[in-house]
């Protein structure tokens, strides 16, 4: 878990905002089963839509996160890169 956190910190980091938090739970867990650095945090004020929770990716694979997310059929609200969120 350390390792992810490190990698999400030092690259550009996107997050995905959710209406539920049991969807952002399962992004999270999808995201990590295929391999990608996730983490669950609570989202900027901009983008809190109520379960207070997000997920952090790695914004340089945006497009296959997204493609994953689509397959998996999970459920967000927003997707993009955290600092334009803040």
């Amino acid at each position: 878990m350390e390792n992810s956190h490190h990698q999400l910190e030092s690259s550009s980091v996107g997050i995905i905002a959710f209406n539920r938090m049991e969807h952002a739970l399962k992004a999270e867990k999808f995201l990590k089963g295929a391999g990608f650095s996730a983490r669950v945090v609570v989202p900027p004020q901009l983008l809190d839509t109520g379960c207070n929770l997000g997920v952090l990716f790695d914004f340089s694979k945006l497009q296959e996160v997204e493609r994953l997310l689509k397959e998996k059929r999970a459920e967000y609200t927003h997707i993009g890169m955290l600092k334009e969120c803040q």
